[in-house]
């Protein structure tokens, strides 16, 4: 997966862990569209908790391609986990519109910006 990509995971960690539901009909999309591997897929079901369950998937979607990232964008809208859809695929539209060049355009927008966000 592209460090970008894994960069967005990163950035939500907490929203994603707290707000993913993975729900069996999740994880039987996730198995269908061959998201996740099935050692991975049972790796996440031995979680005790929801938040156990999310940290492992979201570790084991690090480890994945970029079409793996894309579909599991597409499993939580099948899954009728809207905002988590939503919020995976404005930051990977919104994160490729904006240029490096953009922020020495604007200095001001540099300066409102923290050391996380010009990484």
């Amino acid at each position: 997966m592209d460090e970008s990509l894994k960069d967005i995971l990163s950035r939500h960690w907490n929203v994603l862990v707290r707000y993913i539901n993975p729900t069996s009909s999740l994880i039987s999309v996730l198995v269908e569209d061959k998201v996740l591997p099935s050692a991975m897929i049972e790796d996440i079901k031995k979680g005790n908790t929801r938040r156990e369950k999310n940290e492992i998937l979201l570790k084991s979607m690090k480890l994945r391609g970029n079409i793996s990232y894309r579909k599991f964008r597409e499993a939580m809208l099948k899954c009728g986990q809207v905002f988590i859809a939503d919020l995976l695929y404005e930051e990977e539209v919104i994160g490729s519109m904006v240029d490096e060049n953009d922020l020495t355009s604007v200095p001001s927008l540099k300066l409102s910006l923290s050391n996380e966000e010009l990484k």
